[in-house]
C-alpha cells in the first residue's frame, strides 16, 4: 500500500514585544528596583489551512500555550465559521520578555474539549521592539487504528466494518473520514455511507483482507486490518407444496408469491374459480401446513401482486370492477383497503420506508408511481419500455424495473446506466441489499434461472433454481425474504390431464 508524503502542519505567527511607555534603551518590562512592569505583547497571526490538508480536518479549536521558566499564558482560538475566513489574530498581552516555548493542541470541539488530535511545539524569544516569525509543526496524536467487522461474509451481501483511531493513552481520537484510506480486494465493493463506518460487498467467493490507514500527516501512518472469508450462499430446497386437490371446478393457478420470515409463512394469492384468498404455509422451515387462508378479501376481487415490507406488513394490489386498490394487513388481521392504485396496475413493490411503487400501463407507455403511506402519489423518473412488466424495490429505497434491460433509480433520483441487456424473457424481479435478482427463462417450456446483478452493474453468480423448475412450467414468480435471504418460488404448470395447478417451494439460504 502506498502512503501519502507527510505534510507538516504549521502555525504561522508574528511575535511583537513592545513598550507601553518609554523609548530608547529603557525597558520597563525588566525588573528594576524590585518592580516588575509587564508591558510586552506577543501578537500571533494564526492562519488556518484549508480543511483539505494540514491541521486535522476535524479540528475546530486550537489551544496555544506560551511558557517560560516562570510564566505561562494560554489562549483558545476557534476555527472561523465563514468558509472564506482563514485568519485569527491572537494577542498575548502584558507578558514578560524572555525565552518561551509555544505549544499547540488541536481539538475536535470549538470549546477545546475532546481528545487531542494533534500537538506541536517550538521555542522563540520575546524581545523589545522586535518581531519574530515562528512555525509550529503539529504531529497527529493517533498512534493506532482498530478495525472491527465480521470474519465470514456472504457473496452479494453487505457487511459493516468500523474503523477507530486512538492515541498513546488509548483514548479514542475523532478523525475526519477523509483521513482514513481503505484497501480491499478488487473483487469487492466498498462504500462509506457515514463517518468511519463502511460496507463491504464481496462479488465472488474469496479470502481477503480489508485495511484502514490513517493518512493525516505526522509520523508513520497507523494501519488496522481484518481478514475475512466470503462464501457463496447455497440454498437448501424445501418440500415442494402442491396447490391442493383439484377438478374441473377447482382449477387453480398462482398470481404471485411473497415470503417473509417475520410472518413464518409463505403467502400466495390464488386465482381460481371458487376463491381468491391469500393462502399460506406455516413454519416453512419446519413441517409444512398448507392451505390455510391467511387473509381473505372483503368482497370480490382478483389479487394482482403481493409484497411484504421489512416489518412483516402485507401489501396486495387487488383488482375489482371499480378499479385497483391497495390492501394492507398486519399478521392476524383482515386485509383492509387503503387507497386507489392506477386501474392498469401490473405490479407493486415496497421499500424500507413502506412506500409503495406501482407499475402501470398508460396508453403505449409504462410508468412507475410512488405512493406514500398517506396515498399521495408522485411520478418516478425511471426509464421503461413497452416490455416492462415488473418493478422491485430494496430496503434502501432503490427502485428497479425490467424491460429491454434492467435499470435502477437511486433514492436521490439518479438513474443508473442499464445494468445489462436482457437476451431472455423476464419472469420476475426482486431486490435486496443493493442487488437486483432477475428471474429469466430462455423460452417457453424452458428451465428458469435467477441472475444477480449489483446496483453498480457487477454480475454475480446465478442462483441455481434448476432443482425446482421443470420444463412444464408456464409462468413463474419469486420473492426474497428481506431478513434471511431465503427464496420463495412458485410455478404454474399443466399436469398430464391438462389441468392447471401450481407448486411452491422455499430455498433456504445457508
Amino acid at each position: 500500500m502506498k502512503y501519502p508524503v507527510p505534510i507538516w502542519l504549521a502555525l504561522v505567527g508574528t511575535l511583537f514585544a513592545g513598550l507601553a511607555t518609554g523609548c530608547g534603551g529603557h525597558n520597563p518590562a525588566l525588573n528594576i528596583g524590585g518592580v516588575s512592569n509587564r508591558s510586552s505583547e506577543a501578537l500571533i497571526r494564526f492562519v488556518w489551512p484549508k480543511r483539505t490538508r494540514l491541521i486535522p480536518i476535524a479540528a475546530n479549536s486550537i489551544k496555544l500555550t506560551l511558557a517560560s521558566a516562570g510564566h505561562t499564558y494560554t489562549k483558545l482560538i476557534t476555527r472561523p465559521e465563514a468558509a472564506a475566513s482563514d485568519t485569527t489574530l491572537v494577542t498575548f498581552e502584558s507578558i514578560f520578555p524572555g525565552d518561551y516555548t509555544v505549544t499547540s493542541q488541536a481539538y475536535p470541539s470549538a470549546d477545546g474539549s475532546g481528545a487531542v488530535q494533534a500537538t506541536g511545539a517550538t521555542t522563540f524569544t520575546v524581545l523589545q521592539n522586535q518581531q519574530a516569525p515562528f512555525t509550529v509543526t503539529m504531529l497527529s496524536t493517533v498512534t493506532r487504528m482498530t478495525l472491527t467487522g465480521p470474519s465470514s461474509l456472504s457473496v452479494g451481501r453487505t457487511s459493516i466494518f468500523i474503523a477507530k483511531a486512538f492515541n498513546a493513552a488509548d483514548v479514542e481520537v475523532l478523525v475526519d473520514p477523509s483521513t482514513v484510506q481503505w484497501s480491499a480486494p478488487s473483487d469487492t465493493r466498498v462504500s462509506s455511507p457515514t463517518g468511519n463506518q463502511i460496507t463491504l460487498k464481496p462479488l465472488l467467493s474469496l479470502s481477503g483482507n480489508l485495511s484502514a490507514t490513517y493518512t493525516e500527516p505526522g509520523g508513520t501512518p497507523p494501519v488496522a486490518s481484518v481478514s475475512f472469508d466470503a462464501i457463496d450462499n447455497f440454498y437448501e430446497l424445501g418440500t415442494p407444496l402442491d396447490g391442493g386437490g383439484f377438478d374441473a371446478s377447482t382449477e387453480r393457478s398462482v398470481a404471485d408469491i411473497t415470503g417473509d420470515s417475520t410472518l413464518d409463512t409463505l403467502l400466495i394469492p390464488t386465482d381460481n374459480l371458487t376463491q381468491n384468498a391469500i393462502i399460506g404455509q406455516a413454519n416453512p422451515r419446519q413441517s409444512p401446513s398448507w392451505g390455510t387462508n391467511l387473509f381473505t378479501l372483503a368482497g370480490t376481487g382478483k389479487v394482482l401482486s403481493t409484497v411484504v415490507d421489512k416489518d412483516g406488513k402485507v401489501f396486495a394490489a387487488v383488482q375489482s370492477a371499480s378499479g385497483v386498490a391497495l390492501y394492507t394487513a398486519v399478521r392476524g388481521a383482515a386485509l383492509q383497503s387503503r387507497f386507489a392504485l392506477p386501474a392498469t396496475t401490473l405490479d407493486i413493490a415496497v421499500d424500507g420506508s413502506s412506500n409503495v411503487y406501482a407499475l402501470s400501463s398508460l396508453g403505449a407507455s409504462v410508468i412507475v408511481q410512488k405512493f406514500a403511506n398517506s396515498g399521495t402519489a408522485s411520478s418516478v423518473g425511471i426509464t421503461t419500455d413497452a416490455s416492462t412488466k415488473r418493478v422491485a424495490a430494496d430496503e434502501n429505497g432503490n427502485v428497479y424495473v425490467d424491460g429491454l434491460n434492467v435499470r435502477r433509480l437511486s433514492p436521490g433520483g439518479v438513474e443508473s446506466t442499464p445494468l445489462g441487456t436482457l437476451t431472455e424473457t423476464v419472469l420476475d424481479l426482486s431486490a435486496l441489499d443493493g442487488n437486483v435478482y432477475v428471474m429469466l427463462t430462455p423460452g417457453p417450456l424452458s428451465l428458469a434461472h435467477v441472475t444477480v446483478v449489483t446496483g453498480e452493474g457487477d454480475l454475480l453468480a446465478d442462483v441455481n433454481t434448476d432443482a425446482f423448475f421443470r420444463d412444464e412450467d408456464t409462468t413463474s414468480r419469486f420473492s426474497i425474504d428481506k431478513v434471511t435471504g431465503d427464496f420463495y418460488l412458485a410455478r404454474n404448470f399443466l399436469d398430464i390431464s391438462n389441468y392447471q395447478t401450481f407448486q411452491a417451494v422455499t430455498l433456504f439460504a445457508r
